[in-house]
């Protein structure tokens, strides 16, 4: 999740001598953690304040050196409010240690009956945890985001001013989102997601803040196969990100907007997620860098160009490997065998999709299982292995069944069924077709119309 940041109002009072006590310990907290957007912002700001001003206009042509040393001026007043910032953060340290240390079923209690975890700064180190939780262990980023959101429901007033409250209140209910997500729970995620559109409307207006719940938003309408949707809400957040001049974060964003629209137009899907990779800090984020390196090679291959992505791919491997992560390696597996079949190395594709096909079936991956089978089928066809083509697909229609997939995906895949036995080339459009089609309509009932062959 990205960083709450003061308003331009609280940061214009704040040079102006005008912020209130919470307002200027919550602002002097953010522009310590070295905020290039705010501390871009405030540069600024000190050019026009006039001479009347707490602090004095200054000469346009003295260099950033005037600048620092003004700002440093502003710094100096607010000393009592950074001993405290800076306490609470080492005490967060402490705090977080104890949290982590107590038995999960007795944390909230612990937080609930103790005053001392009631900070921002320990809320903020939750939501930092439960984002570095993988896939298999979303059970302890929902309870993270759980605790941060009890730690925001009782910041005590005095210290921090009441629409940062709900900002942080918001941006705990948009990493509960996150979680519940990647644990399924679709439907409790829309519920965190309403609430959290409720705290943000309450809270200080931080165009930002509304940007990257309209990202978690986004997350969700993929997990929801309406890409359409996700790239309505992505396109405007990549803007707000971009008009703030925070680089990182639109590159986050515009990775994620490339899977909104890649899969249906792989081109589109190249031309941003290279944008993505020219802004995203690989130093702060690696796996943001492998996410967006691993959909610009995808879209690559979708796109016709197997050997620029067989180049890309192979410069990637030190940063696969430097992912401890599971998920990763399972999914690099899965391109580099969809790169073989693209290159028409038949026999070195189906044996990596069926090693693929085995791995999702133990980590219990449902949706990408079905989209392999898909690509293992179009590969036994490809080799006139029409009886493996056709075994499979009639073998994994009783799986959707017992995954109670809906009446309109089971009919789908009952034609493929039927179709595989045909004519070779139809047979596989056909398949190609569908991988789009579950892609979209997974969890969303809707008919299978297939359309004029595209190659992917």
């Amino acid at each position: 999740m990205p960083t709450v940041h003061p308003t331009p109002d609280i940061l214009d009072r704040l040079l102006s001598g005008t912020v209130t006590d919470a307002e200027a310990r919550w602002a002097v907290h953010h522009l310590l953690a070295s905020c290039e957007v705010c501390s871009r912002y405030v540069r600024g700001a000190l050019h026009i304040i006039d001479a009347n001003d707490a602090i004095p206009a200054l000469d346009p042509r003295a260099g950033a050196a005037s600048y620092d040393d003004a700002f440093a001026g502003a710094m100096d007043r607010s000393v009592s409010e950074v001993a405290a910032i800076r306490d609470e953060q080492v005490a967060a340290t402490t705090l977080w240690a104890e949290v982590r240390d107590t038995p999960s079923a007795q944390r909230r209690d612990l937080i609930l009956g103790d005053s001392r975890f009631h900070t921002w700064a320990l809320a903020a180190r939750l939501l930092e945890a439960a984002a570095e939780f993988d896939w298999h262990d979303t059970r302890s980023g929902l309870d993270a985001c759980r605790l941060a959101l009890v730690i925001a429901e009782r910041l005590p007033a005095a210290a921090y001013p009441a629409g940062l409250c709900h900002d942080l209140r918001a941006r705990a209910l948009a990493g509960l989102v996150n979680a519940l997500r990647l644990d399924q729970q679709l439907d409790a995620a829309r519920v965190a997601l309403a609430q959290a559109w409720e705290a943000l409307h309450d809270g200080s207006g931080d165009p930002l803040e509304r940007a990257a719940l309209m990202r978690a938003e986004a997350s969700l309408e993929l997990a929801a196969g309406d890409h359409a949707r996700a790239a309505e809400l992505l396109r405007p957040a990549v803007a707000i990100f971009r008009h703030h001049g925070d680089r990182h974060q639109e590159g986050r964003t515009l990775q994620k907007l490339a899977r909104a629209v890649g899969y249906d137009d792989p081109a589109q899907g190249v031309a941003l997620a290279d944008r993505a990779l020219a802004l995203v800090d690989p130093g702060t984020e690696p796996l943001l860098e492998l996410a967006a390196r691993h959909v610009l090679i995808w879209f690559l291959n979708d796109a016709g160009m197997p050997l620029q992505a067989f180049d890309l791919l192979e410069r990637a491997r030190p940063l696969y490997r430097q992912c401890k992560q599971a998920e990763p390696q399972l999914m690099v597996s899965w391109l580099e065998a969809r790169i073989w079949r693209r290159l028409g190395r038949l026999d070195l594709a189906e044996r990596g999709l069926a090693a693929v096909w085995h791995d999702f079936h133990q980590a219990a991956f449902q949706q990408e299982l079905a989209l392999v089978s898909l690509d293992l089928a179009e590969t036994y066809i490809a080799r006139g292995k029409t009886r493996h083509a056709v075994r499979l697909l009639r073998s994994f229609h009783g799986t959707l069944g017992s995954w109670q997939m809906h009446a309109e995906g089971m009919a789908a895949w009952l034609l493929l069924v039927e179709a595989a036995a045909g004519e070779a080339t139809k047979a596989q459009a056909l398949t190609r077709e569908a991988a789009l089609y579950f892609r979209h309509a997974w969890r969303r009932p809707a008919p299978f119309a297939a359309g004029p062959a595209r190659d992917r």
